[in-house]
Formats: C-alpha cells, sequence, structure tokens
C-alpha cells in the first residue's frame, strides 16, 4: 500500500494527466458497503479494518479479508444493477456531505467508483445499463 502522501501525489498527477481515478478512502471495502441502504455512514476510518465491523452488521461478513478467496466470494451477490445504482447515489450522496462540511482531501470515508460505473454505463447497450432512477 502506498504511503498517503505518494497515493494523493499519484492521484493528482493522474489527473493532472488527464486520467480520473476510481480511488475509495479508506479502502474499496466502503465502496461494498454503500450497496446497503441502510448502512450509510460517513463516519471517518481510518483504515481498511474500521470498515469491517459496518461489512458484519450490513452483510453478516464474519472475519472479511480482503486477500482470502472465500472472502472475495462474499461480493458477487452484491453486484445486482439495483444494488450498484444504490451505491452509486450514496457514493454521489457521500461527495455532496464532504463538500457542504467541507472536508479536506482525501475525503474520509469516500469514493469514486461509481464514477467509474457511470462511464462504463454510458458506454454499454441499454439492456446492461445500471438503472439510475
Amino acid at each position: 500500500m502506498l504511503k498517503p502522501d505518494k497515493r494523493n501525489d499519484g492521484i493528482a498527477y493522474a489527473e493532472n494527466q488527464g486520467v480520473q481515478v476510481a480511488s475509495s478512502e479508506p479502502c474499496f471495502e466502503y465502496w461494498l458497503l454503500l450497496h446497503s441502504a441502510k448502512h450509510y455512514t460517513t463516519a471517518p476510518m481510518q483504515k481498511c479494518d474500521d470498515v469491517k465491523p459496518y461489512l458484519k452488521n450490513a452483510f453478516g461478513w464474519e472475519g472479511y479479508d480482503k486477500k482470502k478467496s472465500e472472502s472475495q466470494k462474499l461480493i458477487v451477490p452484491l453486484v445486482t444493477k439495483a444494488n450498484v445504482a444504490a451505491a452509486a447515489k450514496a457514493a454521489a450522496r457521500v461527495r455532496e456531505h464532504h463538500k457542504a462540511v467541507g472536508t479536506p482531501f482525501p475525503e474520509n470515508p469516500s469514493t469514486n467508483v461509481d464514477l467509474l460505473i457511470n462511464a462504463i454505463n454510458d458506454a454499454v447497450a441499454v439492456a446492461n445499463k445500471v438503472s439510475s432512477d
């Protein structure tokens, strides 16, 4: 894992070069948490281990470890059009929250994975689109 200053420098460099970055703070698992509308939170989380209790409450994921293949299989049922659309709306809501309260970069927690999903959604056939309604 890159140190935050190196990661942030990398993100700033990429964006300066016109590359959009789909980052999540503190980790990708925050994006997964947003797939559960009733477990929406903007509570700061310093590391990925801080997200795990939320995942346990939202999905019953006991002992989740992103490095273990059995844990990775837990993600598959989350990836439905409805869940991804709900997560995208929640991610946008998180960005609006941080903007309203003036949270400094990197906003914690936050994710831009929804922007990647939206870009992909714009490029696929209508039957494969994730509804944003």
